[in-house]
């Protein structure tokens, strides 16, 4: 008679000639080779099936490949496709679509996957584990990245919140203040110009810090007017 070893199932109806076994492959099988319906064509003696012919061959079955899952027991010789952006692991037998985990820049699995978000990103693939913010002081536009591609806040701003998804995150550092310090995680990074000058807000260098009115020069090299003379401009050169 056809063969009933898993993942192969006999369906039997009988020994009688004419009658017909159907064999099906398990959830996360397909028919590779064989025949699903088999047809007796000699009825085996005294009921004992051992002696019955059927027509065709044994069913084999094969997994379903990367990329595929079956989620029930059929004749079927194919399996299912994973949905778009997503992929089967390996060492499992894949017999639901919740085998078919986010590829890189994207999240979950199955038909609930979707695109990393703005600010974050997420290099495994395949897998459904969340996609990792942008840390502070960095900021990412763009969806679906697949690398840690966040951009920094540049020098002069800095930003506290992680997963940030604009450069507006990125806050300036304030008038009379200035930093150096690009992907600035804190607003302590802002440090005070000199006494006797001043700085517009988000400056990223000392030089931007300009003489008071009677003052002259920047940065480190601020003097008071000398003798016969003055300057009523503030935060200026001159």
């Amino acid at each position: 008679p056809p063969s009933n070893d898993p993942p192969v199932s006999l369906k039997r109806q009988g020994n009688a000639v004419n009658s017909v076994c159907t064999s099906t492959c398990s959830a996360g099988y397909f028919v590779s080779a064989g025949d699903s319906e088999r047809t007796c064509t000699a009825g085996g003696g005294g009921g004992d099936p051992s002696s019955s012919a059927f027509s065709g061959n044994d069913v084999a079955c094969t997994l379903c490949g990367a990329g595929t899952y079956k989620a029930d027991e059929s004749t079927s010789a194919s399996c299912t496709p994973c949905p778009d952006n997503t992929n089967t692991d390996t060492g499992s037998v894949f017999t639901a679509d919740v085998f078919c985990l986010g590829l890189a820049g994207y999240t979950g699995s199955g038909s609930t996957v979707t695109p990393c978000a703005k600010g974050t990103w997420k290099s495994a693939s395949p897998s459904s584990v969340l996609c990792t913010a942008c840390i502070e002081g960095k900021y990412k536009a763009a969806t679906t990245q697949l690398t840690d591609t966040c951009d920094d806040c540049v020098a002069g701003k800095y930003n506290v919140n992680s997963g940030s998804a604009a450069v507006s995150a990125c806050a300036g550092c304030g008038t009379g203040t200035y930093s150096t310090v690009l992907a600035s995680q804190v607003e302590s990074n802002c440090q005070t110009c000199p006494d006797n000058s001043n700085s517009p807000a988000a400056s990223d260098a000392l030089i931007d810090c300009l003489a008071d009115a009677g003052y002259t020069g920047s940065g480190g090299s601020v003097a008071v007017c000398g003798a016969g003379a003055y300057k009523a401009a503030s935060a200026s050169l001159a």
